[in-house]
């Protein structure tokens, strides 16, 4: 296929397929009402058009069907009481006829080629359940960062186990082969927030194998304001998905040793996030949650020296937390955005010059 790509070494001999497959694209949504047209245009708008589209509303009390209407029958409407994204992605899974099923998130952008690319994947390496793109960071409305280049892949396709024991890094908008989907069971409803890592641990542990595409394929909008938050509930799933590891899954002592490692991070990380939520809230915890930072293992002497000034005065790391939301940001972009005379806004890219649309 054309373009950069980190694929495994292939365990024998392998027989390209003939024609892609079929691809379901699934938009969970909650409250989009005002994203949601961007996400289904960029679906609707693919060089090889999908097998379907289907719109999951978790529930939303926005006017979601009113801002869906104009789309028709492009495209499957389904909804649910408010379960969450896993209960989501799971409606949207039963409902897909797709060979592969790749996620959208209501306010994410699908490039034209998307689906083509990921296809010429597919076709080369039929072997793979698991098929990787890299994306675009948008903010306000400017192409920033790039979440995989060539020279930073982050992505051993030869070693994934290992790989992903120790940092979650599978796309959560990797298209997946549904019937391995299907076969472990979807999406663990429990989670409120790192379903998708936990699931593609379940694929990989359990045999699957995957590839990346390193040409951006979507483009992916960051949300302005606090991430403490966030990041308390997304390292709080990260641990509970790890731990399930160590129940449920066979693993080797160098994989054990991986995986123990990290849950060690994600827990120190938690506490931090714990302790700027608390510090933000002007919490009575506030101190109590810093100084277990200051004594935490797995944090670097900055972030516990930050702690020990919260300790000595959270009311004043409080309000500096409140003055600059960015600081508590534990999840930096992957590659350093690009110089300002060489950022483009999201229209130059979904239509570049030359391609006669716009």
């Amino acid at each position: 296929m054309k373009g950069a790509v980190v694929v495994p070494h292939p365990p024998g001999p392998i027989e390209p397929l003939v024609a892609p497959p079929t691809f379901s694209v699934v938009i969970p949504a909650y409250e989009a009402a005002h994203l949601i047209g961007d996400a289904i245009e960029s679906a609707l708008a693919q060089t090889v058009p999908p097998h379907e589209v289907i719109v999951c509303d978790d529930g939303s009390t926005d006017d979601l069907t009113g801002a869906i209407s104009r789309f028709g029958d492009r495209i499957a409407y389904l909804r649910q009481e408010h379960k969450g994204v896993a209960a989501a992605r799971n409606l949207g899974l039963h409902h897909s006829t797709g060979e592969f099923v790749t996620v959208c998130d209501a306010d994410d952008v699908l490039l034209p080629k998307c689906l083509e690319t990921i296809g010429e994947l597919a076709m080369t390496r039929p072997d793979l359940d698991i098929l990787c793109r890299a994306s675009y960071w948008v903010e306000d409305g400017q192409i920033g960062a790039v979440t995989r280049t060539p020279e930073k892949p982050r992505f051993p396709a030869d070693d994934i186990r290992a790989g992903l024991l120790s940092d979650n890094l599978i796309p959560s908008n990797s298209a997946i082969r549904r019937s391995r989907l299907v076969d472990i069971g979807g999406y663990d409803e429990g989670l409120l927030c790192a379903e998708d890592y936990d699931i593609f641990l379940r694929l990989v542990l359990s045999g699957s194998k995957a590839g990346l595409v390193l040409e951006p394929l979507s483009m992916l909008r960051k949300r302005a304001g606090s991430l403490s938050t966030d990041d308390v509930l997304s390292f709080g799933s990260r641990i509970v998905a790890l731990t399930k590891v160590f129940e449920q899954s066979a693993m080797s002592r160098r994989e054990r040793r991986l995986a123990r490692r990290h849950l060690r991070r994600s827990k120190a990380a938690l506490a931090r996030a714990e302790a700027i939520v608390a510090l933000e809230r002007g919490s009575p915890d506030a101190r109590r949650l810093s100084l277990r930072v200051v004594l935490r293992r797995g944090l670097g002497w900055k972030t516990r020296a930050r702690a020990g000034v919260a300790v000595v005065a959270p009311a004043w790391a409080g309000r500096r937390h409140r003055a600059d939301p960015t600081i508590a940001d534990a999840s930096p972009p992957i590659v350093a955005p690009e110089t300002p005379d060489t950022r483009r806004t999201v229209s130059e890219v979904v239509n570049p010059p030359g391609t006669g649309t716009g």
